[in-house]
Formats: C-alpha cells, sequence, structure tokens
C-alpha cells in the first residue's frame, strides 16, 4: 500500500502549544517538518518513555526509518520474516512490512539476507527508500555534481525531481552529500515533502521564570496544600503556619507551635493526614524545650481555620543544636515517614547515624493510626529482638532535611559536611537501606570516620552529588508532575541553599537520566524547600527572600 505524491493528503490545521511537540528542536531550521510528522503520529520522538525529545541531528539508524515510512504509509502487519539479523529487535514488524512493499530489499548485496539495522542511514540509500515508497518516476534531470555514477543516482534525481530534496550545501545546493549520514531531523523534513504534509511551525516557547506567590513572610522554609485545598499552608522556623488563599496572605496564623527558635532549631515541617479533611489531623516536627525535638499531632478544627490540642506522639533528645533533619511526611503506605539527622558536630560526633539503637541520623516509618502515640507497621525492617530501634526504616543519613515521595521512589537529600552534597533515590519499600554517612560522605570515603575503611558493603549510594566548588547545602525537591512547564515533566529538581544551584533530572530503568543544570537561567540563592500547589505546578520557597515562587514558562 503505497503512496504517490499526488495522492498524499495534505495535512490539516494544527495547533501547537507554544514550544511545539519537542524541547530539543525549538527554533531549528528544520521544526516545521519534524512537527508535520509528530502531527500524524509518524514520529514519536527519540527518548522513551518521555518522548519530548525529537534528537533532530542524530543519525538517523535504518531501523528507525523503516519505522517512519511504516507509519507514513500505514503498511499493514506481516508474518514475513526477510532478514535474518534483526530478529528480537524492537522495530522488526516496521522493517518487515517495508521489505513486504519491496521499499527495501536488505543492506548486504547480492545475499540480501540482512537489513543492518542499528547502521546509520546515509543520504542516498534514504533517497532510494523514498523513491520506492512513494514510486517516483524515472528523472532525465542530473541535480548535483557529486553523485555521478553512484548506483543510487537515479533514487537521488527522482526525489529531487519532486522537490522532496535541494541538496546539501545551501545555498548553491549542487551537491546531495550522498554517502552522508541522514540526521533525524533532515529525514523528517524529507518525509514531510513526500506526503505533502504543510510544516508547521509552533509559536515560541516562553522562557523558564519564577512567578512571585506571595512575600512578606517570617523565615518561611516550608509550602504545601492540604488535600483537595488550593489553599496555601506556609511553614516559617519561627513557629507560625500561616495560609494564603485568593491572593492573600491572612494575617493570622493557622497555628503558632512552641518552638525553641535559632540557628537550624525552630520549627521545620508539617504534614496532613492523607485522609483529610475526614481526618483533620495534622502533624508537625519542631526543636523545643529541653534540647528536643517533638513530632506533635494537632486537631484541625471544624470549620478548617484553626488547629489546637496538641498531643506529642514522639520527642528525640539532641545532644546539639544542628543537624535536626526536618521533614516529614506520608507515604503511600499511609505510614508517617519522618528524617531525623545525626544529632550535629563534626564527622557524626555521637557515633549516631549507622547506629540502630537510636533515631538519630535515620528515616522514620510509623503508624498514627493505630494505638495512640504510634504502632510500628510489622515490616519495617529492624523489627525484632536484636536491640535495634524498630521505628527506623532507613539509617546512615547526616541531614535529611528534605525529600520527597514520587510513584513507589523516595528522593533525599542529605546535606553534606564538607565535601559532598548528595541525592539518594530507592524504591520506597522496607529494605533496610543503610545511606552510608558517616563512612561516606557522598562517594567520598570520610577519612574522619571511626571506621575508614572505605567498604561499601551494604550501603547505599547517591545517586547525584556535587562538591563545594558548586554549593554547600543541599535542598532535596520534588518530581514535576504539573502541566505548565512542559519540557521539565518528569523531573527531579534539587538545589543548593547558597549557591544558587539548581539541577535535575528524569528516572528511568533505575537510574537517572536526561541530566539539567538550570542553574545559569533560573538557579537562585535562598531555596530552602520545594512544594507543589493546588495545580500541581511547582513551588520554591525562599528563606532570604522571606517569599514564595512559581515555576512558569517552558
Amino acid at each position: 500500500m503505497q503512496l504517490s505524491l499526488a495522492l498524499a493528503l495534505l495535512l490539516t490545521a494544527v495547533t501547537l502549544p507554544p514550544g511545539g511537540t519537542f524541547v530539543d528542536d525549538d527554533g531549528a531550521i528544520l521544526e516545521p517538518g519534524i512537527e508535520a510528522m509528530a502531527a500524524e503520529s509518524i514520529t514519536v520522538g527519540c527518548n522513551p518513555p518521555f518522548n519530548d525529545r525529537f534528537c533532530p541531528d542524530r543519525e538517523l539508524s535504518r531501523a528507525e526509518m523503516a519505522t517512519m515510512l511504516s507509519r507514513a504509509l500505514s503498511l499493514p502487519a506481516t508474518a514475513a520474516d526477510y532478514f535474518v539479523d534483526d530478529t528480537g529487535h524492537v522495530l522488526e514488524g516496521a522493517i518487515n512490512r517495508i521489505a513486504e512493499q519491496g521499499i527495501t530489499v536488505g543492506c548486504n548485496p547480492p545475499a540480501n539476507d540482512r537489513f543492518c539495522p542499528d547502521r546509520s542511514l546515509t543520504r542516498a540509500e534514504a533517497a532510494a527508500l523514498l523513491a520506492r515508497a512513494f514510486t517516483l518516476p524515472p528523472s532525465s534531470v542530473n541535480h548535483f555534481i557529486d553523485d555521478e555514477g553512484h548506483i543510487l543516482e537515479g533514487a537521488i534525481n527522482r526525489i529531487a525531481d519532486a522537490g522532496i530534496t535541494a541538496g546539501c550545501n545551501p545555498p548553491s545546493n549542487d551537491r546531495f552529500c550522498p554517502e552522508r549520514a541522514l540526521t533525524r531531523a533532515e529525514m523528517a523534513t524529507m518525509l514531510a515533502r513526500a506526503m505533502g504534509l504543510t510544516a508547521i511551525t509552533p509559536p515560541p516557547r516562553p522562557p523558564l521564570d519564577w512567578d512571585l506567590v506571595v512575600s512578606g513572610l517570617n523565615q518561611p522554609v516550608q509550602a504545601l496544600t492540604a488535600p483537595g485545598e488550593d489553599r496555601l499552608f506556609i511553614v516559617e522556623q519561627t513557629g507560625a503556619i500561616r495560609t494564603f488563599a485568593n491572593g492573600t496572605l491572612n494575617p493570622n496564623p493557622f497555628l503558632t507551635v512552641p518552638v525553641v527558635y535559632g540557628g537550624e532549631r525552630g520549627l521545620f515541617s508539617m504534614a496532613f493526614h492523607p485522609d483529610y479533611p475526614t481526618d483533620r489531623r495534622m502533624f508537625v516536627w519542631y526543636y523545643g524545650a529541653s534540647d528536643r525535638t517533638y513530632l506533635v499531632e494537632y486537631d484541625i478544627a471544624a470549620d478548617l481555620h484553626s488547629a489546637s490540642s496538641p498531643s506529642t506522639v514522639l520527642s528525640v533528645s539532641q545532644p546539639a543544636t544542628n543537624h535536626n533533619g526536618g521533614f516529614l511526611a506520608f507515604g503511600d503506605d499511609g505510614y508517617l515517614y519522618l528524617g531525623l539527622g545525626d544529632g550535629g558536630g563534626g564527622n557524626d560526633t555521637f557515633g549516631n547515624a549507622r547506629d540502630l539503637t537510636t533515631l538519630l541520623g535515620k528515616m522514620v516509618r510509623i503508624d498514627v493510626d493505630g494505638s495512640a502515640p504510634y504502632e510500628i507497621p510489622n515490616d519495617n525492617p529492624y523489627v525484632g529482638p536484636d536491640g535495634a530501634r524498630d521505628e527506623i526504616w532507613a539509617s546512615g543519613l547526616r541531614n535529611p532535611w528534605r525529600w520527597s515521595f514520587d510513584e513507589g521512589r523516595i528522593y533525599i537529600g542529605d546535606v553534606g559536611q564538607s565535601t559532598r552534597e548528595e541525592i539518594n533515590v530507592v524504591p520506597a519499600v522496607p529494605a533496610g537501606y543503610d545511606f552510608g554517612w558517616s563512612r561516606y560522605e557522598g562517594t567520598v570515603c570520610n577519612p574522619n570516620d571511626a571506621d575508614p575503611s572505605c567498604s561499601t558493603a551494604g550501603l547505599t549510594m547517591p545517586v547525584a552529588e556535587y562538591g563545594r566548588s558548586s554549593g554547600k547545602t543541599v535542598t532535596g525537591g520534588v518530581v514535576y508532575r504539573g502541566t505548565t512547564v512542559r519540557s521539565l515533566q518528569a523531573y527531579y529538581l534539587y538545589a543548593d541553599l547558597y549557591s544558587g544551584l539548581l539541577r535535575g533530572f528524569r528516572w528511568h530503568d533505575g537510574k537517572p537520566v536526561e541530566p539539567i543544570d538550570l542553574t545559569g537561567s533560573i538557579g537562585m540563592s535562598g531555596i530552602v524547600s520545594f512544594g507543589v500547589d493546588g495545580d500541581g505546578e511547582l513551588l520554591v520557597v525562599s528563606l532570604f527572600d522571606n517569599a514564595i515562587y512559581r515555576l512558569t514558562g517552558g
């Protein structure tokens, strides 16, 4: 089922979002042809499962060309197997479909029992495939000076006659460069012309930027919404929890917590019960009296405008005033997770981070829906008579200031000492992770540790890190799942409080991929926390500006 140019349908008008389908071809001279192909679903991108990149300058493989032609011509499936070297290839079906139609005869004449699926396609080979696919008539015109006597010269002239190519050396375009590898963008343009598709130029993509949401705060450290609400709750280190709604900051605190404030002490975080507002409990984590940190439950009033009746769920003695961790959140399993620092000092002075008899330097996981004050989930990794604290979910943390959940994983930003800031990503399952502090700071062995063996046995190492030349206090972030900033879909973003570093990566197949560095464009110092608003759009809390910003553009 081959198409001729005379029968090719013109593409109807398509409305594209700013920047178009892909994020890596903005403003490229061949972008209109790429968009025409994408509109017809002839290409879906080059970076599955995200497929928001086209890789326009990457060389096109023969298998990719087969797929594009198969989709463009709507070729039927075939049970025939034409080649011996594509068995099990993800694009084997498309290869056999174009072979069935006589569009290709293989890559190793005269046997032609191989297709060479992953070999780059030359421009001459592309000409031959297009000429066959669209049944182009012979040409008597010699369009180019560099294909004389080439075995595929006839096909090259046929696609030139049809206006599918204008050459490879503008502006003169008297050469075709037949043996040069074809790029994905060039193929998109050629195929769009062959099909008679209307080129589509998308509106420009707006630059990434920060929009001010609210200012005039007092040492803000967290911003979040309650389940099902657009109202923004703002945690201030000085002890107040405030609300912001409909463009107005409520002058009266939603709740004032009795903190001891100063340095790294104060109010750190809050979390709503996941069944809110049916269950109107909220939980706060703060540094309070008697040099202790407290996890306290409050009851939210029926009108949802205040909270009272504090009840201590857990308190932990702090041997120093720093490294208090500072974040709590409910996991998808319904349990409450709490991150605690190692108790302060240098090089884990008190030896807490990997000591399973203390909660310091740990991630804690408890059940607040059972008997008061809490119960232990029976699948916590250290439940049993071994002397370890049953509450522990993970160990080996120095100061996990901010962390988050996304699609069954937990992303932890752990503040370093003097060498590395690190990001850990692990499945949110009770596996008893040991993140290595203080034997390791990031991937750097700590020579001042009590055990300088540098063994990594049993340790979970970070997936991303940076040194002191880039920053000195990591702020763990969130995975962007909003809809406004299309270029950052599925990106985990994290920052450095002091340097203004702003970086990110996506997670795929058990590892970080497609890293980005936004420091030079929208990085700013002062980012102490990330959050999302009621629409799922990304927020950052600026400790230095006493403000909250929303990410826009992109």
